[in-house]
């Protein structure tokens, strides 16, 4: 009786947060880009006193009528009476730009969490309440993980997270793996196919998913101290003090929220007449289609492409540009933040992207965002929030054991982005201000869904270390905790 009055009640409370506009939320982000409110994930303890109890047939799957919402507010007072939180440990195969992103989001909204890389030495004692959380690859299927590491994934909980364009057979057939990750709705959907196709084990849970906001328009977690376990103290022995760019672990400190605090205090003015294309070390987002649309249309605004040396072809591309383009090399993180604050119209026309955080960042920035209509880019913008280009279609390149994706990639011409920046010019600069405050809502709107499905995904570690629910399975660890698996 207990259980089903809790299931009504946040059914009824779960609808009336539905029912709020997004036009609230875009008045909220003014007022704080305005007077730079910090805001915090608010939670209702009248609504959450029922203790987390979790016994064989008492998880309703059926109530999870949505798995692409979080249906079920887990209790932060059970939560509080469970073990200490398991450690975390993000793998990636290698350092990468993009990689070390999502691993810096990880390590600041998991407990405990800490980067570990498939090239080096895995740990030498693995706690059996260890979580490993793979970042596209498993060490079974890539060359570039030493020795040691399949065996650690048979005495730890397998946790995993891969982007679209690196969906691989071998990766999903592994039996180690008990839980697939989704950044996108179009992940969710196209492992949950094949899973039913090829009768697979794993689950998936869709987290959305977010970048650091290095802006400083809204703090966007109230991040304190967790008690940690005894696992969790071995953790900076097990991070890589080499890794470049990313911060070594330090788990017995307070966890560091995904706001970067006092940028705003420096933040530039935004002018919605300057154009941004941060092209990276991307070979992928039709860099050499944008510098020949300003040469064909001399009178452009001015455009700023930030790029790396690595990527020999852009200086060749450079020789030819007019000279309203300027190209930024190697910048330093601070410098391309700031570009990124300042200007604010962000060209993105990527072809394909396994999430987009240069586009998320231009959210986070509050910035007008122009990219593809083809997800995942379509999912982080759409008209109402930016604009979408108007592309044609093409096949993928495939490699090895990649499936074939069931859509094509994004191209785009000079053609079609000099009409892009046409229609970006016909709008007045306060619709163009308006949508990026709208973008900037609809970050902290999945901001706030990934912090909180991270929060209730560590309640389901937590939940399996307390007395009585060792052998609990996966799918009653998540029902009680607040997520629907997939």
């Amino acid at each position: 009786m207990l259980v089903a009055i809790c299931f009504a009640t946040v059914l009824l409370v779960c609808q009336l947060c539905t029912a709020a506009s997004l036009a609230h939320a875009v008045a909220a982000v003014d007022e704080r880009m305005g007077r730079n409110v910090e805001f915090g994930l608010a939670y209702d303890e009248g609504d959450m006193e029922a203790e987390i109890a979790v016994e064989a047939g008492e998880a309703d799957l059926k109530s999870c009528s949505d798995p692409y919402q979080l249906p079920l507010p887990a209790s932060p007072q059970a939560v509080a009476k469970m073990p200490p939180s398991p450690c975390v440990a993000v793998v990636l195969p290698w350092q990468s730009g993009g990689l070390r992103q999502d691993a810096e989001v990880f390590e600041r909204a998991l407990p405990c969490a800490h980067t570990l890389y498939g090239d080096s030495q895995p740990p030498p004692n693995a706690s059996r309440d260890e979580r490993l959380l793979f970042l596209e690859h498993l060490p079974s299927e890539h060359l570039r993980y030493k020795k040691g590491w399949s065996n650690l994934t048979a005495s730890a909980e397998v946790w995993s997270m891969v982007n679209m364009e690196w969906v691989s057979l071998l990766h999903l057939k592994l039996p180690t793996v008990s839980l697939i990750l989704c950044k996108t709705r179009i992940v969710c959907e196209l492992l949950s196919a094949i899973r039913h196709e090829r009768n697979l084990s794993w689950r998936l849970l869709y987290t959305r998913f977010s970048s650091v906001d290095r802006f400083g328009v809204a703090t966007l977690a109230s991040c304190e101290t967790t008690t940690m376990s005894a696992a969790c103290q071995r953790a900076p022995l097990w991070t890589n003090p080499s890794m470049v760019g990313m911060p070594t672990a330090q788990p017995a400190a307070p966890r560091r929220a995904l706001t970067m605090a006092g940028i705003a205090r420096a933040r530039p003015q935004q002018d919605f007449g300057q154009f941004l294309h941060v092209m990276g070390k991307s070979a992928a987002k039709h860099t050499a289609e944008i510098i020949q649309a300003w040469r064909e249309n001399l009178h452009f605004p001015n455009l700023t492409i930030v790029a790396s040396r690595s990527i020999p072809s852009v200086q060749k591309w450079m020789r030819k540009a007019p000279p309203h383009i300027r190209l930024e090399l190697d910048i330093s993180t601070e410098e391309l933040t700031a570009l990124q604050a300042s200007h604010g119209v962000h060209l993105c026309p990527s072809a394909r992207e396994g999430y987009g955080h240069y586009i998320n960042e231009g959210r986070a920035a509050a910035a007008f965002v122009v990219t593809t209509p083809t997800p995942p880019m379509s999912e982080l913008v759409d008209d109402a929030s930016g604009m979408l280009i108007t592309a044609r279609t093409a096949k993928p390149p495939l490699h090895g054991n990649l499936i074939a994706l069931p859509f094509d990639d994004s191209a785009v011409s000079p053609a079609d982005i000099s009409a892009a920046v046409h229609r970006v010019l016909a709008l007045p600069v306060e619709e163009r201000r308006r949508r990026g405050r709208r973008a900037r809502a609809r970050y902290e709107e999945d901001t706030a869904f990934f912090l909180e499905s991270a929060r209730r995904l560590d309640c389901t570690s937590r939940l399996a270390l307390a007395d009585g629910h060792a052998n609990s399975s996966l799918d009653a660890r998540a029902t009680a905790c607040g997520l629907c698996l997939i």
